[in-house]
């Protein structure tokens, strides 16, 4: 199958409808690899009908990064060939079914590249705030280095090169790391470190990561396991100063727009991508088009209607790696039925620092007249993840939370 080569024109295709494909892993508590190194060993990078290889995963070195990208590719190929194109009775317009402008967004939950072990912390690190903590010994946080971060992003923009894969939006969950930098500091120069969690999308087929995008998380909680003194826990009045890089946020892929989300982010008191969104379309000059795609990766946050962006007829698409049965359903997709920006850009202005209980309740109860989501399901079908893929070997289809594949129906765009 042909592939876009780099130097080419890119095309942009007019997708009218798309597929959510959910990757159903726990990633609530530190996704551990497989307790040997045996399903690294025994992948085999697979070759299309004409011989060509497809889904490589190349240039890591970090054994604990290897398994996990090859985790993904085996389980990105499991569904590309098993993708169950069905219709239910709940789809209206049957003849979506096997259309080739149909854009497959195929989502991993949050924290899947977070390693099981930990590395010091051993320089001064600074929070997104600003603020320098010192290390008082015995500091560490689950992370990569920055050269395995490196290492990630050049496999991942490879890694779905191939044209089987040139109609899906890979969004591959978010990886913490440790940035190390260089600035003055207290007169001098010195070595700082600064814990991210990064956001992972990348679009197929097209080779060199010309549609990657890499956006961070800004309000770390409990489940970042980011050591206490160091979380970069950022006031709303950072964020709107920030929008330089907030507006990373939100690209335009194709004919669609996307905008992303991670987490503690999306919850009431903050709802970072919706205000990103009014402060961008608030600026002087041609209007700004709307959010096609609100994306939410997450380890234990349900949908809050009124954080989502989407426009009225967009899309909200949630991805959970949380179990238990408060943050089920894990793959979600939802249509807005109404939106209304007006009331969160009054409301923010008011609320003094961390008194967001007050805003909370407040948002709580007007929420009849704010966003609102469809009450409509959409329809999932689910395989159970192959026993070697699984990160547990005790989630499989019988149990409380098995690792599953889930598609849902086609729906128009």
């Amino acid at each position: 199958m042909p592939k876009h080569k780099p130097g080419e024109p890119y095309i942009a295709k007019e997708y009218t409808n798309f597929q959510m494909i959910g990757y159903e892993v726990s990633t609530g508590g530190p996704a551990p690899v497989r307790a040997t190194s045996d399903f690294a060993l025994e992948y085999e990078v697979p070759e299309d009908e004409y011989g060509a290889a497809y889904l490589p995963v190349e240039g890591v070195t970090n054994e604990d990064a290897r398994i996990r990208l090859k985790r993904l590719a085996a389980v990105v190929d499991l569904a590309r060939k098993s993708n169950p194109i069905r219709v239910s009775s709940k789809v209206p317009d049957r003849k979506v079914v096997g259309a080739t402008n149909m854009l497959k967004v195929f989502m991993v939950p949050e924290f899947y590249f977070r390693p099981a072990a930990s590395i010091a912390v051993s320089a001064p690190y600074k929070t997104l705030g600003g603020k320098v903590i010192e290390p008082t010994g015995g500091k560490s946080v689950q992370a990569y280095s920055s050269t395995t971060k490196d290492e990630i992003v050049s496999a991942l923009k490879t890694m779905f090169a191939h044209g089987y894969f040139t109609d899906w939006l890979i969004v591959a969950g978010s990886i913490i790391w440790v940035e190390e930098t260089r600035e003055e500091y207290l007169g001098r120069i010195r070595d700082l470190q600064f814990v991210r969690n990064t956001a992972l999308v990348v679009k197929g087929g097209h080779p060199g990561g010309e549609h990657m995008h890499m956006v961070d998380k800004l309000n770390f909680s409990s489940g970042d396991a980011v050591d206490l003194e160091g979380r970069p826990d950022v006031k709303l009045k950072d964020l709107i100063g920030e929008i330089a890089e907030r507006r990373k946020a939100i690209f335009a892929i194709d004919n669609c727009k996307f905008g992303i989300e991670i987490c503690r982010d999306h919850a009431l008191s903050l709802h970072v991508l919706k205000k990103t969104y009014i402060k961008i379309a608030d600026e002087p000059g041609p209007a700004k088009s709307e959010i096609d795609f609100h994306l939410l990766i997450s380890a234990g946050m349900p949908l809050k209607p009124t954080s989502v962006a989407a426009r009225v007829g967009g899309y909200v698409l949630r991805e959970d790696g949380k179990a238990g049965s408060s943050y089920k359903p894990n793959s979600q997709v939802k249509k807005l039925a109404r939106q209304t920006y007006t009331d969160i850009r009054e409301i923010d202005d008011f609320v003094p620092d961390r008194k967001y209980a007050s805003r909370d309740a407040f948002v709580a109860g007007e929420a009849h007249r704010l966003t609102a989501l469809g009450e409509e399901d959409v329809t999932f079908f689910s395989d159970a993840i192959p026993e070697k893929l699984r990160v547990s070997s005790s989630s499989g289809a019988g149990s409380a939370n098995p690792e599953r594949i889930v598609w849902s129906t086609p729906i128009r765009i």
